[in-house]
């Protein structure tokens, strides 16, 4: 499966009136080193899934958890590299972003497994 971004292309989207925000690239975004070096290690609740297409197919892995100040963060690898994370923000607004990420967790049933 080819990316969507070009290597090195990474974007964010922030919310009005906030800090926070949604990094998508391709590659690894910084949110991710940070997941790997403290958001799993210090989070009272931490949990990983694989993302497939209905045929069966894994199309990446989501992880995601929440400190006990109850932010949340999460981070989407798909197969192809491209990312997409946010790290630890409020309850209301990692709803926001959860929406946009499970959006592009949601595929064709039609991919084939040469893709």
């Amino acid at each position: 499966m080819a990316p969507d971004l070009a290597i090195g292309t990474y974007h964010s989207v922030v919310l009005n009136d906030s800090s926070a925000a949604l990094e998508i690239g391709y590659g690894q975004l910084s949110v991710e080193r940070e997941l790997n070096s403290a958001y799993s290690i210090f989070s009272e609740h931490v949990d990983e899934r694989e993302v497939r297409v209905q045929n069966g197919i894994v199309i990446g892995k989501d992880r995601w958890g929440y400190l006990k100040s109850g932010e949340s963060w999460r981070l989407v690898r798909f197969a192809g590299g491209d990312e997409v994370g946010y790290r630890p923000t409020r309850e209301d607004e990692a709803r926001l972003f959860d929406h946009v990420i499970n959006s592009a967790c949601q595929l064709p049933t039609t991919i084939s497994s040469s893709e």
